[in-house]
């Protein structure tokens, strides 16, 4: 084996992903919602989700999955909006519940005010309002604190409130009265952070809060350079440090988003992080969409994921123009039924080897059923390194493997010993058909002759994404099938499970088998690894027996395995 992996080193690690197709029962398309939708923030109220965002009268809009909003008005009626500072925006509303209260906090502003600014508050018995305006809890004068803007509410462990806020100017914080609508008598202010950021969001994982701001220009359309930074500390008065160690007082913290230019431009200003129901973390922000920065600050959707050293994480820190939808309620379905494998993670340096025991002919074809999303932080990702979607070769190299070159900007492939090092334009976040024979290779309609008819000696069984993976690449796979020379199909392989180790499994849908990694110590170990091993699984929560597709041994009309946030969970 190690042999192997030395001869086929252009096989390195897998590729491919999501691409823009219209929405659909797994996948959304960013912004979620495509018209003005600035400094949005967000609340769940029993199965609805609303946000809000600036605006004159606060508008509000109500979703159930994070992916459709309509609008339900506004918070506040012309009459009843806040007027505590003259001539003065509402902006970056934050809204929570508080008792049995929905407690709005506020900004009230003009453009260059900062000495008039201030934040008050509003309260509703119902989060599609009309608010209740209770006035300004202070303004920027009274309260020693320049560009007093961006509230921020969160309540902490022992029951005390905090409000956080500030604009460019230092991030603050103070204590709030019981009922959250006053501050706490004899609250004196405390500084958090320095004056990279605005749009505070704090958020509470593990054993870190970790402090969400934005940095950059927020509102130049097409020019700005609004993105999101981190920084964590144990305490919820700090100190607050970057991933270098180093200290957000001092305007040090890590990047978390920016914009990826070919969708969006100056993404950022956050809403709270919402969790669904496999346990997926989510988080809305604005920003300005590239085909249309006329549209103003429109909502964009991203999932957040966590490393092992608990930081939080966007797949390649910008965003996405598709993604796979969060699950909620009647979307709701079983890891048995989703249909794509996903490797991901900054951490991951295993060997992804899915032997599929079949020997590919000369004139086998090979259907793969990919997405190519992401490019990695890093600026050159494949330089000198090669990433392979799927590699059938002996140790001479003869047989079929189709790879994207070191630059990641073209196609690449080896058939019958002969390597081509670039045809087809490889592009990120594209979707990607490939039919790959070893005369001619097909991807999304164009095909290339590959001038090979002929094996000179006997082909590597077909292994889908081989190779070490030595640094992270962020890919997906929906399904590869194989057909023999008369195009009957012969194997039919979809990814079937995933779970905590990421740990993936391929189902024969021709064979009825399922297909599994060869190195499977290095995925870890745990129930649902020595499921994946034995087959079946015997869950502790009863005395069933479950197969890989959920189903009962006994009743394979039961179903049986769901995974929430990477733990099992036992259903009928």
């Amino acid at each position: 084996m190690k042999t192997f992996i030395r001869l086929t080193i252009l096989s390195l690690a897998l590729l491919c992903s999501t691409m823009a197709v219209a929405a659909d029962k797994y996948h959304y398309t960013n912004p979620v919602l495509a018209k003005d939708f600035p400094d949005p923030t967000i609340i769940r109220d029993g199965n609805i989700f609303y946000a809000y965002c600036t605006g004159r009268k606060v508008p509000i809009y109500k979703s159930a999955n994070l992916v459709t909003w309509t609008s339900v008005g506004d918070s506040f009626y012309e009459s009843t909006r806040p007027t505590f500072v003259e001539g003065g925006g509402v902006w970056a509303p934050d809204i929570n519940k508080i008792g049995d209260k929905f407690v709005m906090y506020y900004s009230m502003s003009t453009w260059g005010g900062e000495w008039t600014c201030g934040i008050g508050v509003a309260s509703s018995t119902s989060p599609s309002g009309k608010f209740t305006d209770h006035g300004k809890l202070f303004i920027s004068s009274e309260i020693g604190v320049q560009n007093s803007i961006d509230p921020f509410y969160i309540e902490v462990e022992d029951g005390t409130k905090y409000l956080f806020w500030g604009s460019f100017r230092g991030i603050y914080g103070i204590e709030l009265s019981d009922d959250g609508l006053s501050l706490k008598e004899g609250a004196e202010k405390f500084q958090i952070s320095g004056t990279l950021t605005e749009g505070t969001y704090i958020h509470k994982h593990g054993d870190y809060y970790y402090l969400i701001g934005s940095a950059g220009s927020c509102c130049e359309k097409a020019n700005s350079t609004y993105h999101m930074v981190v920084a964590r500390s144990k305490n919820i008065k700090g100190p607050y440090l970057s991933k270098s160690g180093k200290k957000a007082m001092e305007g040090n913290m890590s990047l978390l988003l920016e914009a990826n230019h070919d969708y969006a431009y100056g993404t950022g200003h956050c809403s709270e992080i919402i969790t669904d129901e496999t346990g997926k973390d989510w988080i809305l922000f604005h920003g300005y969409q590239a085909s249309n920065v006329d549209a103003g600050r429109c909502l964009f959707l991203e999932q957040v994921q966590w490393d092992s050293a608990g930081w939080p994480y966007i797949v390649g820190a910008k965003n996405h123009n598709e993604w796979d939808r969060p699950i909620f309620g009647e979307d709701k379905f079983t890891y048995s039924d989703v249909e794509y494998i996903d490797y991901q993670g900054e951490d991951a340096n295993y060997m992804y080897m899915f032997d599929t025991g079949y020997v590919p002919g000369k004139a086998t074809k090979l259907e793969i059923d990919c997405m190519s999303y992401e490019q990695t932080e890093s600026a050159t990702p494949f330089v000198g390194n090669w990433r392979a979607v799927c590699s059938g070769r002996s140790s001479y190299s003869d047989g079929i493997s189709v790879y994207v070159n070191p630059e990641g900007d073209k196609w690449a492939y080896f058939v019958g010993g002969y390597i081509n090092n670039g045809f087809s334009t490889h592009e990120f976040n594209t979707r990607y058909n490939i039919a790959a024979r070893l005369a001619d290779i097909t991807i999304n309609g164009e095909t290339t002759v590959t001038n090979r008819s002929n094996y000179t000696t006997t082909t590597q069984r077909l292994t889908l994404f081989s190779g070490l993976q030595d640094y992270p690449y962020f890919g997906r796979i929906y399904g590869i099938k194989i057909y023999s020379p008369s195009s009957k199909l012969l194997h039919n392989y979809i990814p079937r499970l995933r779970n905590e180790d990421n740990m993936p499994v391929f189902y024969d849908t021709i064979d009825d088998v399922y297909l599994r990694p060869n190195n499977e110590a290095g995925f870890g170990t745990g129930d649902i690894i020595d499921a994946i091993k034995d087959v079946n699984v015997k869950c502790a929560d009863n005395d069933y027996l479950y197969d890989l597709q959920g189903r009962r041994v006994d009743n394979p009309s039961k179903r049986g395995i769901y995974i929430r946030g990477g733990k099992k969970i036992v259903m009928e």
